[in-house]
Protein backbone atom coordinates (compact mmCIF):
# COMPACT_ATOMS: atom_id res chain seq x y z
CA UNK A 1 0.00 0.00 0.00
CA UNK A 2 1.33 3.54 -1.04
CA UNK A 3 0.41 6.40 1.24
CA UNK A 4 2.89 9.06 0.41
CA UNK A 5 0.85 10.75 -2.05
CA UNK A 6 -1.64 10.95 0.67
CA UNK A 7 -2.13 14.70 1.92
CA UNK A 8 -1.96 15.19 5.59
CA UNK A 9 -5.44 15.40 6.02
CA UNK A 10 -6.30 12.79 4.10
CA UNK A 11 -3.88 10.84 5.96
CA UNK A 12 -5.73 11.82 9.64
CA UNK A 13 -8.53 10.78 8.59
CA UNK A 14 -7.63 7.50 7.04
CA UNK A 15 -6.00 6.79 9.77
CA UNK A 16 -8.56 7.36 12.29
CA UNK A 17 -11.16 5.48 9.99
CA UNK A 18 -8.90 2.80 9.90
CA UNK A 19 -8.57 2.48 13.97
CA UNK A 20 -12.82 2.91 14.15
CA UNK A 21 -13.04 -0.31 11.91
CA UNK A 22 -10.40 -2.22 14.37
CA UNK A 23 -12.44 -1.21 17.23
CA UNK A 24 -15.45 -2.40 15.19
CA UNK A 25 -13.58 -5.94 14.54
CA UNK A 26 -12.16 -6.24 17.90
CA UNK A 27 -16.26 -5.93 18.78
CA UNK A 28 -17.20 -8.58 16.67
CA UNK A 29 -14.57 -11.29 17.86
CA UNK A 30 -15.62 -10.63 21.37
CA UNK A 31 -19.18 -11.36 20.11
CA UNK A 32 -17.69 -14.73 18.02
CA UNK A 33 -15.64 -15.29 21.19
CA UNK A 34 -19.07 -15.51 23.40
CA UNK A 35 -21.01 -17.55 20.83
CA UNK A 36 -17.95 -19.83 20.72
CA UNK A 37 -18.15 -20.56 24.63
CA UNK A 38 -21.55 -20.91 24.36
CA UNK A 39 -21.26 -23.62 22.09
CA UNK A 40 -18.63 -25.00 23.88
CA UNK A 41 -16.74 -25.05 20.47
CA UNK A 42 -13.11 -24.72 21.58
CA UNK A 43 -13.77 -28.01 23.90
CA UNK A 44 -15.36 -30.01 21.02
CA UNK A 45 -11.90 -28.94 19.20
CA UNK A 46 -10.24 -30.59 21.57
CA UNK A 47 -8.89 -27.48 23.93
CA UNK A 48 -8.84 -27.20 27.72
CA UNK A 49 -10.16 -23.74 27.75
CA UNK A 50 -10.70 -20.55 25.62
CA UNK A 51 -7.79 -18.85 26.20
CA UNK A 52 -5.80 -22.06 24.97
CA UNK A 53 -7.98 -21.92 21.57
CA UNK A 54 -7.16 -18.39 21.18
CA UNK A 55 -3.86 -18.88 21.26
CA UNK A 56 -3.40 -21.64 19.33
CA UNK A 57 -6.57 -20.72 16.70
CA UNK A 58 -6.14 -17.08 16.49
CA UNK A 59 -2.36 -16.92 16.50
CA UNK A 60 -2.80 -14.41 19.54
CA UNK A 61 -0.52 -13.85 22.69
CA UNK A 62 -1.55 -15.25 25.95
CA UNK A 63 -2.13 -11.68 27.35
CA UNK A 64 -4.16 -10.95 24.16
CA UNK A 65 -5.98 -14.08 24.86
CA UNK A 66 -6.55 -13.04 28.17
CA UNK A 67 -7.42 -9.35 27.79
CA UNK A 68 -10.30 -10.48 24.82
CA UNK A 69 -11.74 -13.53 27.20
CA UNK A 70 -12.05 -10.71 29.91
CA UNK A 71 -13.66 -8.16 28.20
CA UNK A 72 -15.71 -10.76 26.20
CA UNK A 73 -17.30 -11.47 29.74
CA UNK A 74 -17.92 -8.12 30.88
CA UNK A 75 -19.37 -7.21 27.57
CA UNK A 76 -21.75 -9.87 28.80
CA UNK A 77 -22.63 -8.39 32.30
CA UNK A 78 -22.24 -5.42 30.97
CA UNK A 79 -23.89 -4.75 27.72
CA UNK A 80 -23.58 -1.33 27.85
CA UNK A 81 -19.58 -1.46 27.40
CA UNK A 82 -20.11 -2.39 24.10
CA UNK A 83 -20.43 1.25 22.49
CA UNK A 84 -17.20 2.33 25.09
CA UNK A 85 -15.32 0.42 23.30
CA UNK A 86 -16.55 1.21 19.56
CA UNK A 87 -15.65 5.16 20.93
CA UNK A 88 -12.34 4.06 22.20
CA UNK A 89 -13.27 5.24 25.00
CA UNK A 90 -12.27 1.69 27.15
CA UNK A 91 -9.64 0.00 25.78
CA UNK A 92 -8.65 -4.08 26.47
CA UNK A 93 -6.41 -3.56 28.66
CA UNK A 94 -8.49 -1.22 30.63
CA UNK A 95 -11.64 -3.65 30.68
CA UNK A 96 -9.17 -6.68 31.79
CA UNK A 97 -7.67 -4.83 34.61
CA UNK A 98 -11.48 -3.47 35.88
CA UNK A 99 -12.96 -7.28 35.58
CA UNK A 100 -9.90 -8.81 37.67
CA UNK A 101 -10.42 -5.71 40.12
CA UNK A 102 -14.55 -6.42 39.75
CA UNK A 103 -13.84 -10.14 41.01
CA UNK A 104 -11.12 -9.12 43.97
CA UNK A 105 -13.81 -6.86 45.67
CA UNK A 106 -16.96 -8.72 44.53
CA UNK A 107 -18.27 -5.25 43.02
CA UNK A 108 -21.91 -4.44 42.27
CA UNK A 109 -23.36 -3.98 39.12
CA UNK A 110 -23.49 -0.15 39.99
CA UNK A 111 -20.50 0.29 41.25
CA UNK A 112 -18.99 -1.69 38.46
CA UNK A 113 -20.34 1.11 36.34
CA UNK A 114 -19.47 3.93 38.48
CA UNK A 115 -15.89 2.68 38.41
CA UNK A 116 -15.52 2.10 34.24
CA UNK A 117 -16.75 5.41 33.74
CA UNK A 118 -14.21 7.09 36.42
CA UNK A 119 -11.36 5.19 33.60
CA UNK A 120 -12.65 6.55 30.66
CA UNK A 121 -10.07 7.80 28.27
CA UNK A 122 -7.04 6.82 30.92
CA UNK A 123 -4.01 5.75 30.74
CA UNK A 124 -2.88 2.08 31.73
CA UNK A 125 -1.05 3.88 34.75
CA UNK A 126 -3.90 5.83 35.78
CA UNK A 127 -6.23 3.18 35.39
CA UNK A 128 -4.11 1.24 37.96
CA UNK A 129 -4.15 4.14 40.61
CA UNK A 130 -7.51 4.58 40.30
CA UNK A 131 -8.49 0.63 40.75
CA UNK A 132 -5.77 0.50 43.71
CA UNK A 133 -7.62 3.67 45.62
CA UNK A 134 -11.25 1.67 44.92
CA UNK A 135 -9.89 -1.20 46.88
CA UNK A 136 -10.70 -1.71 50.55
CA UNK A 137 -7.47 -1.64 52.49
CA UNK A 138 -8.09 -5.05 54.26
CA UNK A 139 -8.19 -7.13 50.45
CA UNK A 140 -6.08 -9.99 50.61
CA UNK A 141 -3.03 -9.06 48.39
CA UNK A 142 -1.80 -12.40 46.88
CA UNK A 143 1.72 -12.91 45.91
CA UNK A 144 2.57 -12.24 41.83
CA UNK A 145 4.40 -14.47 40.20
CA UNK A 146 5.93 -13.90 36.67
CA UNK A 147 7.45 -16.84 34.80
CA UNK A 148 10.31 -16.02 31.54
CA UNK A 149 11.00 -19.32 30.02
CA UNK A 150 14.91 -19.45 29.12
CA UNK A 151 16.70 -21.71 27.06
CA UNK A 152 17.08 -25.65 27.81
CA UNK A 153 15.18 -26.55 30.91
CA UNK A 154 15.79 -23.45 33.05
CA UNK A 155 12.92 -21.36 34.03
CA UNK A 156 12.85 -17.22 35.56
CA UNK A 157 10.79 -16.88 37.75
CA UNK A 158 10.08 -13.84 39.45
CA UNK A 159 8.50 -13.31 42.56
CA UNK A 160 6.69 -10.63 44.14
CA UNK A 161 5.83 -11.82 47.87
CA UNK A 162 3.17 -10.16 50.10
CA UNK A 163 4.33 -8.95 53.57
CA UNK A 164 2.22 -11.74 55.48
CA UNK A 165 4.53 -14.54 53.51
CA UNK A 166 7.51 -13.05 53.90
CA UNK A 167 6.91 -13.23 57.83
CA UNK A 168 6.20 -16.90 57.26
CA UNK A 169 9.44 -17.64 54.98
CA UNK A 170 11.32 -15.33 57.87
CA UNK A 171 9.95 -17.70 60.47
CA UNK A 172 11.34 -20.82 58.93
CA UNK A 173 14.60 -19.50 58.61
CA UNK A 174 14.42 -19.02 62.15
CA UNK A 175 13.51 -22.06 63.19
CA UNK A 176 15.83 -23.78 60.75
CA UNK A 177 18.46 -21.45 62.45
CA UNK A 178 20.04 -21.05 58.97
CA UNK A 179 19.94 -17.72 56.80
CA UNK A 180 18.55 -20.10 53.96
CA UNK A 181 17.98 -17.61 50.77
CA UNK A 182 14.05 -17.25 49.59
CA UNK A 183 14.89 -19.82 47.16
CA UNK A 184 16.36 -22.58 48.83
CA UNK A 185 13.53 -22.05 51.22
CA UNK A 186 10.93 -22.94 48.36
CA UNK A 187 12.76 -25.45 47.19
CA UNK A 188 12.82 -26.84 49.95
CA UNK A 189 9.25 -27.01 51.01
CA UNK A 190 8.19 -28.06 47.77
CA UNK A 191 10.36 -31.38 47.63
CA UNK A 192 8.80 -31.84 51.20
CA UNK A 193 5.24 -31.45 50.16
CA UNK A 194 5.75 -33.85 47.33
CA UNK A 195 7.13 -36.28 50.09
CA UNK A 196 4.66 -36.17 52.17
CA UNK A 197 2.11 -36.25 49.24
CA UNK A 198 3.45 -39.43 47.80
CA UNK A 199 3.81 -41.07 51.16
CA UNK A 200 0.26 -40.20 51.93
CA UNK A 201 -0.82 -41.29 48.61
CA UNK A 202 0.57 -44.84 49.42
CA UNK A 203 -0.71 -45.21 52.63
CA UNK A 204 -4.47 -44.16 51.90
CA UNK A 205 -4.18 -46.89 48.76
CA UNK A 206 -3.21 -49.69 51.93
CA UNK A 207 -5.71 -48.51 53.98
CA UNK A 208 -8.73 -48.39 51.21
CA UNK A 209 -10.80 -50.84 51.87
CA UNK A 210 -14.26 -50.58 49.97
CA UNK A 211 -17.54 -52.47 50.22
CA UNK A 212 -17.42 -55.29 47.24
CA UNK A 213 -20.78 -53.82 45.89
CA UNK A 214 -20.11 -50.02 46.73
CA UNK A 215 -18.90 -48.90 43.32
CA UNK A 216 -22.29 -50.43 41.69
CA UNK A 217 -25.04 -49.04 44.41
CA UNK A 218 -23.87 -45.68 44.42
CA UNK A 219 -21.71 -43.23 42.97
CA UNK A 220 -19.15 -43.78 45.23
CA UNK A 221 -15.37 -44.13 43.68
CA UNK A 222 -12.83 -45.99 45.71
CA UNK A 223 -10.14 -43.80 46.67
CA UNK A 224 -7.32 -46.85 44.89
CA UNK A 225 -10.00 -46.46 41.52
CA UNK A 226 -9.23 -42.87 41.53
CA UNK A 227 -5.27 -43.19 41.65
CA UNK A 228 -5.18 -46.07 39.12
CA UNK A 229 -7.42 -43.73 36.78
CA UNK A 230 -5.30 -41.09 37.21
CA UNK A 231 -1.91 -42.90 37.05
CA UNK A 232 -3.25 -44.92 33.56
CA UNK A 233 -4.70 -41.22 32.14
CA UNK A 234 -1.15 -39.99 32.42
CA UNK A 235 -2.68 -37.40 34.95
CA UNK A 236 -4.05 -35.57 31.89
CA UNK A 237 -7.17 -35.28 30.22
CA UNK A 238 -8.12 -37.98 27.90
CA UNK A 239 -10.79 -35.96 25.43
CA UNK A 240 -9.89 -36.25 21.93
CA UNK A 241 -11.34 -34.29 19.26
CA UNK A 242 -12.81 -37.16 16.90
CA UNK A 243 -12.27 -34.99 13.27
CA UNK A 244 -8.38 -33.57 14.14
CA UNK A 245 -6.92 -36.42 16.39
CA UNK A 246 -6.34 -33.21 18.91
CA UNK A 247 -5.96 -34.62 22.95
CA UNK A 248 -6.85 -32.14 25.56
CA UNK A 249 -3.72 -31.27 26.78
CA UNK A 250 -5.38 -30.30 30.74
CA UNK A 251 -3.12 -31.59 33.37
CA UNK A 252 -4.84 -29.26 35.99
CA UNK A 253 -8.39 -29.20 37.78
CA UNK A 254 -8.98 -32.35 36.43
CA UNK A 255 -11.91 -34.98 37.26
CA UNK A 256 -12.44 -38.24 37.30
CA UNK A 257 -15.19 -38.95 35.33
CA UNK A 258 -17.58 -42.08 33.99
CA UNK A 259 -17.67 -42.96 30.42
CA UNK A 260 -21.24 -43.85 30.66
CA UNK A 261 -23.31 -41.77 33.36
CA UNK A 262 -24.19 -42.72 36.60
CA UNK A 263 -27.33 -41.84 35.94
CA UNK A 264 -27.54 -44.16 33.07
CA UNK A 265 -26.18 -47.20 35.11
CA UNK A 266 -22.25 -46.81 34.64
CA UNK A 267 -20.40 -48.00 37.24
CA UNK A 268 -17.31 -46.77 38.79
CA UNK A 269 -14.87 -49.71 37.93
CA UNK A 270 -11.72 -48.79 36.04
CA UNK A 271 -12.93 -49.41 33.21
CA UNK A 272 -16.08 -47.21 33.00
CA UNK A 273 -13.76 -44.11 34.37
CA UNK A 274 -11.51 -41.58 32.93
CA UNK A 275 -9.94 -38.04 33.23
CA UNK A 276 -11.49 -35.09 31.77
CA UNK A 277 -10.70 -31.68 32.54
CA UNK A 278 -13.73 -29.31 33.63
CA UNK A 279 -14.83 -28.16 30.22
CA UNK A 280 -14.46 -31.34 28.95
CA UNK A 281 -16.62 -32.86 31.39
CA UNK A 282 -19.19 -30.50 30.84
CA UNK A 283 -19.22 -31.51 27.49
CA UNK A 284 -19.41 -34.91 28.06
CA UNK A 285 -22.56 -34.18 30.10
CA UNK A 286 -24.26 -32.12 27.15
CA UNK A 287 -23.72 -34.76 24.91
CA UNK A 288 -25.30 -37.20 27.59
CA UNK A 289 -27.75 -35.52 28.38
CA UNK A 290 -29.20 -32.64 26.32
CA UNK A 291 -28.16 -28.81 26.03
CA UNK A 292 -31.33 -27.59 27.33
CA UNK A 293 -31.32 -29.80 30.72
CA UNK A 294 -27.94 -28.70 31.67
CA UNK A 295 -28.53 -25.04 31.04
CA UNK A 296 -29.85 -25.04 34.12
CA UNK A 297 -26.58 -26.19 35.97
CA UNK A 298 -24.36 -24.11 33.77
CA UNK A 299 -25.41 -20.73 33.00
CA UNK A 300 -22.44 -19.92 30.64
CA UNK A 301 -24.25 -21.94 28.20
CA UNK A 302 -27.44 -19.30 27.82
Amino acid sequence: MNLKFLSNAELHQRTKNTADKERQTTLELLWHLRENEKRMLFAKMGYRDLKEYCIKELKVSEGSAWRRISAMRLLQELPEVEAKIQSGDLNLTQIAMARTHFREVKATSAQKQELLQSIENQSTRTTERLLAENKPTDTLIKPEVIEKPLRGQRLEVTLVLDKSLQDVLSEIQILLGKPYSKLELLNMLATEKLQAMKKDSKSQERNAQPAPDEMNRTRYIPTTNIREVKVRDGHQCQFVDSLTGRKCSARFHLQVDHVKPFAKGGDSSLKNLRILCVNHNKLHAIRQFGLAKMKTYLPQLN
